[in-house]
């Protein structure tokens, strides 16, 4: 059978387009942790399939058990997920006996008659502790995982009081949705960088089987899962979901929501390393020392440092070239002989002085070889022709002078986005 003959008969993913990716994984694992928690021995023989018979589905044998739609709109109008539900309803039929699960982040106002015309689709309902509800906030999803979790400790390992602490439930929490969310990412980065039909078979092949799960929730966690990998998936995660705030408050067209989706999707790829080396450079006034990604994410990572500055400029500008290895950048844009690399600083003029001054502060305590290649860094709001300029650095002479770096610091500049050149403005 030739190979679009194949794509065009695997089931339609949604990865590709739907920016609540991580919040797609984090419902997944929920729903698995449910089954796990009835019945511990008989959950070992299912399987989690990823985006392929919907947007994830419970196997037993290769035989669908259930399917899951997935949504995590603004509205609450019931309307803006009818489309949706009876798309599921029609793919539910190539699934006879199969459950057929909608879950949603929002409050959604069921018709009287729904289940007459929806049937067998029904709303999934989340135990909340006082009772159940039929959708799950993105702000709650992280609680109710624990508490499963929780729940799951205290039922087949009752003796281990510890394991229900808060920390030992986040820490569990994150290597679980690790498997989950480390092969949605992947797909969605293989997905938004790849033409054509192959999206279908990028997902279809990906399958989890639950035993995974039973193996983290089994094993003695200690501090020394708290390594490089360990916090690399939790800086991936955190980026996501900051990705998927900045689309929802921006309320962005699809052209602009591909662009940030493909940056997103980059970012995703890198290893470890690249990742340490990203976050220098679009962060180089944090004051991380970034000796290890425990660090970077105890001291650096902001929320506001991405949607306001970083996912702005990336939003704002036309899309940037990109260099996976050669650069110490990854992102830049070459206009004129010179080179412009984004940052995720935001703050306003008057923090012009104190900004430049960490800059070169942190360059020199950790030997930043991103700003040593000169050029222009893009912020915000704030320009300035150096930032050595601007900066109150001592006496000349003083240990900035005797840097072996000192006159590269003065190449420097920072410009804000109004005044960048208009050829890379979108």
């Amino acid at each position: 059978m030739a190979k679009n003959e194949i794509e065009e008969k695997l089931p339609h993913t949604a990865v590709a387009t739907w920016g609540g990716y991580i919040y797609q994984g984090k419902i997944a694992l929920y729903y698995c942790l449910a089954l796990m928690l009835e019945n511990a021995a008989d959950s070992k023989k299912f399987t989690l399939q990823l985006d392929s018979i919907d947007d994830f589905a419970i196997l037993l044998d290769g035989v669908c058990q259930s399917m899951h739609q997935v949504k995590a709109y603004k509205s609450d109008d019931f309307s803006a997920y009818a489309g949706a539900i009876k798309d599921q309803l029609e793919k539910s039929k190539g699934y006879p006996g199969s459950k057929v699960l909608f879950h949603s982040s929002k409050n959604v106002v069921v018709p009287d008659d729904f289940l007459v015309i929806y049937s067998p689709v029904a709303f999934y309902s989340y135990n909340k502790g006082a009772g159940a509800e039929n959708y799950c906030g993105l702000s709650e999803v992280d609680s109710l995982l624990e508490k499963l979790i929780g729940d799951f400790y205290s039922k087949y390992d009752p003796s281990s009081g510890y394991k229900i602490s808060s920390e030992y439930l986040q820490w569990s929490r994150n290597l679980l949705e690790d498997i989950v969310v480390s092969k949605i990412i992947s797909m969605h980065a293989e997905i938004q960088l790849t033409d054509g039909a192959v999206q279908r078979q990028v997902a279809s092949r990906e399958k989890i089987s639950f035993s995974i799960f039973l193996d983290v929730l089994s094993t003695e966690l200690t501090s020394a899962i708290l390594c490089e990998s360990y916090f690399f998936s939790v800086i991936l995660k955190d980026i996501g979901n900051y990705y998927i705030e900045f689309c929802e408050e921006n309320e962005l067209e699809d052209e602009d929501l591909y662009k940030l989706g493909r940056c997103v999707a980059r970012i995703n790829k890198f290893d470890i390393g690249r990742l340490k080396i990203f976050m220098r450079s679009t962060l180089p006034s944090k004051k991380g020392r970034f000796n290890s990604l425990a660090e970077y994410k105890d001291e650096t990572l902001s929320s506001d440092d991405f949607q306001f500055g970083l996912f702005k400029i990336f939003d704002d500008l036309i899309e940037s070239e990109f260099d996976g290895g050669g650069r110490s950048a990854s992102f830049y844009w070459e206009l004129s002989g010179g080179s412009f690399y984004p940052t995720a600083i935001h703050q306003g003029k008057q923090s012009t002085g104190a900004v430049c001054k960490k800059i070169v502060d942190n360059a020199i305590k950790h030997d930043v070889e991103f700003l040593y290649e000169s050029g222009t860094l893009i912020t915000t709001d704030i320009d300035a022709d150096s930032i050595f300029s601007v900066v109150n650095v001592g006496a000349r002479g003083g240990g900035l002078q005797d840097h072996k770096k000192f006159n590269k610091f003065k190449d420097v500049a920072l410009v804000s986005i109004a005044n960048l050149p208009s050829g890379i403005k979108k």
